[in-house]
């Protein structure tokens, strides 16, 4: 089951719930307004009828007693309007009384009336004797009648209206007990199906971190286990092919590093073999050029010694490029030690070196106390032997040379630097800086043999730094280097 459809089942139950909720609270509602309706329909319009009724009664009774202490028959004869006002009165409360009940009571008011107003006239004419006593005793049993049918008719059923509020009351603790019991069930099952879910999603979650931590380590003997096939399982089932992907990219990608590092040492072995027996006939041309400019310059005209002279200095140059090439190598092959070195104090033992090779400049060295790494000291000494070299060899045509070793802060980051004034360079082409031949001046403007910035980078990257120049033509340049960060801050 996908986890949409989990979701939907969950939302689901919840909107069931409060439908189902819904929908017996209007039932419900229906059968408390029925109540209602028939308490306001029935018992309600009796409650408000009776006491009209009796007023009705009694004020016919006194109007024909009114009239016969008047004489008046007139007065009498419109006591039949009171009458019919109450029997108009019955018929415009429909659902008050039960129509045999209005029956009733028209029929029993109707012959007390009668035996009233026969009493009444007879009365007003003076009768006396038996018969008018039989008639004065038939009236009173026709109006005690009458008036036992309008109170049964109006009086109101106190037990029927409590068994109506009684069934409200129920219907209402019904309503409440259902919701309860609805509401609390809908949220037990929302809550169980969620918290399955979350342990669902937890459980692939952990899974998942755990199985990248390993696939991040570079240890893919274990896949991760795909326990769901939602869309996290299918999620897990994409990591482990990516895995496995990648398992298999990096056993390709280490079957090719071997090869390139076989292929690059027995590439570096040849390289050291043939600049090292190259070195011995290089030294046989050199000093037979000598021997043939010392011995012999009397039999050579001035075209052949500067012939000879040509050929010997071309010597000592390609020696120069094989000694460069052999420290290159031997760099590059030897092992890396990691120690704290004062980087102040090998800049001014070169320094000094320089000055003692050519006492005749005068170039001023700027060194800042405290230039402090970790590294290998050999390697990194090799490293400002060439910056502050090439600086001092830059600076020649320079009225006040002036060389600076310095560091600084960039970007939380340790930097060290060497500057100086000389002959600049053209940023376009500062990419062939570190490239290994790599010139930007002719040999007869500066003689150099295009390696030894190669050898900074290749001691640079050893020590997991980067190296970079800025300059500009006529004003200088300056190089730039970095070592491990994570060894200078311990």
């Amino acid at each position: 089951m996908s986890l949409r459809a989990k979701l939907s089942i969950i939302v689901g139950a919840a909107a069931a719930g409060l439908v189902l909720v819904t929908v017996l609270t209007a039932l419900i509602g229906m059968r408390e307004t029925g109540e209602l309706q028939a308490i306001q329909g029935r018992l309600l319009p009796r409650l408000a009828l009776g006491p009209r009724l009796d007023a009705d009664f009694e004020r016919l009774g006194r109007s024909m007693q009114d009239a016969v202490a008047a004489q008046d028959r007139q007065a009498l004869d419109q006591t039949r309007a009171i009458r019919d006002a109450m029997f108009e009165r019955i018929a415009t409360a429909p659902g008050a009384i039960s129509a045999p009940q209005a029956a009733t009571i028209r029929q029993t008011t109707d012959d007390y009336y009668s035996a009233a107003r026969d009493v009444s006239r007879r009365l007003i004419e003076q009768e006396t004797g038996e018969p008018m006593l039989a008639a004065m005793a038939a009236m009173q049993a026709k109006r005690a009648a009458a008036a036992a049918a309008l109170n049964q008719a109006t009086n109101l059923d106190y037990g029927q209206l409590a068994e109506h509020f009684g069934a409200i009351r129920a219907a209402r603790a019904a309503a409440a007990r259902l919701r309860i019991a609805v509401s609390a069930g809908c949220l037990a099952l929302v809550l169980f199906l969620s918290i399955k879910l979350s342990r669902e999603i937890l459980g692939v979650v952990t899974d998942l971190s755990l199985g990248f931590a390993r696939f991040g380590r570079g240890d893919f003997s274990q896949l991760i286990p795909v326990t769901t096939e939602d869309e996290v399982g299918k999620l897990t089932a994409e990591a482990n092919q990516m895995a496995e992907r990648l398992r298999s990219t990096l056993d390709h990608l280490a079957a090719t590093s071997a090869e390139l590092t076989r292929a690059n040492d027995e590439l570096q072995a040849f390289s050291y073999s043939v600049a090292h027996d190259l070195r011995a006939p290089l030294r046989g041309i050199d000093g037979f050029s000598q021997a043939l400019l010392e011995d012999y310059s009397g039999r050579l005209d001035e075209d052949g010694q500067r012939y000879l002279r040509r050929v010997r200095s071309s010597a000592q140059h390609m020696a120069q490029l094989i000694d460069g090439l052999l420290s290159l190598a031997r760099i590059t092959r030897g092992d890396l030690r990691r120690e704290p070195v004062d980087l102040t104090v090998l800049a001014r033992a070169t320094a000094e070196r320089l000055k003692t090779a050519q006492p005749d400049r005068h170039v001023e060295f700027s060194i800042q106390d405290g230039l402090a790494a970790i590294g290998d000291g050999r390697l990194l000494s090799i490293v400002l032997d060439n910056l502050l070299a090439n600086a001092w060899k830059f600076t020649r045509n320079q009225p006040r040379p002036l060389i600076e070793v310095a560091s600084a802060r960039r970007d939380s980051q340790l930097v060290f630097q060497v500057r100086d004034n000389g002959a600049g360079f053209d940023m376009t082409y500062a990419s062939k800086l570190f490239g290994v031949f790599q010139r930007l001046h002719t040999q007869d403007e500066f003689e150099g043999t295009g390696i030894g910035l190669a050898t900074v980078q290749r001691i640079i990257r050893r020590h997991a730094g980067r190296i970079w120049a800025e300059g500009k033509v006529g004003t200088g340049a300056t190089f730039f280097f970095t070592l491990d960060e994570t060894e200078q801050r311990q």
